[in-house]
């Protein structure tokens, strides 16, 4: 079977069990990112030398953010470990490649300038008004006084 084949007998098992358009259209980029990948390669073998020079690839073609390549390795993963349960792979290469841990980065804070602008807007008029301005001020003032 394909690798075209297995994607799409992967997607119909994930649609089955009630996964969203956005989840599905998640797996087919990722994976068929890989897929197409594959098809141009020599060999197109799935093993763990494979999928180490396809995260090389990722890192160096066009380089992405490391919680991208992490993305793609997760969604990967998963698709194999289906493949290994339907018997159409013997074992999951992705489960003996260590991944990088990705740092989880800090939002940016709005400026004093941007909060200054929200509570302008808000009605104070009326009780609900005044307890909305009173709540955004705290919760976003707290830290600059």
């Amino acid at each position: 079977m394909s690798t075209d084949e297995m994607l799409t007998r992967f997607l119909k098992s994930r649609q089955a069990a009630g996964a969203s358009d956005r989840t599905l259209r998640w797996y087919r980029s990722l994976i068929g990112q890989f897929v197409t990948w594959l098809a141009g390669q020599e060999e197109q073998r799935i093993d763990v030398d494979t999928m180490e020079a396809y995260l090389v690839h990722l890192r160096t073609g066009k380089p992405l953010a490391s919680a991208s390549i992490a993305s793609a390795a997760r969604a990967i993963r998963t698709f194999f470990n289906f493949c290994v349960a339907k018997k159409l792979l013997d074992s999951n290469p992705m489960n003996e490649i260590r991944l990088m841990k990705v740092e989880p980065h800090e939002p940016r804070r709005a400026t004093r300038e941007e909060v200054d602008i929200l509570l302008r807007e808000i009605p104070v008029s009326d009780w609900i008004g005044l307890r909305d301005y009173l709540i955004i001020h705290v919760l976003l003032y707290r830290d600059w006084e």
